[in-house]
């Protein structure tokens, strides 16, 4: 779709007993914000935001569906995690 994409990634665990939760942060490329801010809460305001909890039965794999995006943009995203 024009407005939206599904974005996925795979956690290597240590464990088969491991369970993870991942923050996923997406932020349009913008010429006003360094690089790093892209990401940063505290310094962008637009940022999108989404958790997920992943473990075997779902094979550490996380899908997030990102709706609401503007066609012809540029996008940053990444996943970060914690044990739960």
């Amino acid at each position: 779709m024009p407005d939206a994409v599904v974005v996925w990634t795979r956690y290597t665990p240590t464990s088969k007993e491991d369970v993870i939760e991942l923050e996923f942060r997406m932020a349009a490329v913008s010429p006003e914000l360094d690089f790093e801010a892209h990401l940063d809460p505290e310094a962008n305001d637009a940022l999108k935001r989404a958790k997920v909890t992943v473990a075997m039965e779902s094979d550490f794999i996380a899908k997030i569906d990102v709706s609401g995006l503007d066609a012809g943009t540029n996008y940053v995203f990444a996943f970060s995690g914690k044990y739960c």
